[in-house]
């Protein structure tokens, strides 16, 4: 990407990050099913798997195909916005 080029942009509502994280979520149960996981506040936490700082690591890969539906998908915020004035 050069200095004129924009980035792309992917706009998920709060619903719809809770929904891939608990996919990704059910993703990695079925690979690791003898590991915990939780879910807090949308973020998934790998219990089993400690980080250099002796904490469960919190968050999860995502891939640009995996939220390719939702590039440039401006309308969410214009609906939220739309729904905050009512």
């Amino acid at each position: 990407m050069n200095e004129t080029q924009r980035p792309d942009f992917y706009i998920l509502s709060e619903k719809d990050w809770g929904d891939f994280v608990r996919k990704k979520e059910k993703s990695y149960n079925e690979k690791h099913p003898d590991r915990k996981t939780v879910i807090e506040n949308n973020i998934l936490i790998l219990s089993d798997e400690i980080n250099k700082q002796g904490n469960p690591y919190k968050g999860c890969g995502v891939k640009p195909k995996e939220i390719e539906i939702f590039k440039e998908n401006w309308d969410i915020i214009l609906n939220e916005c739309k729904k905050s004035l009512k």
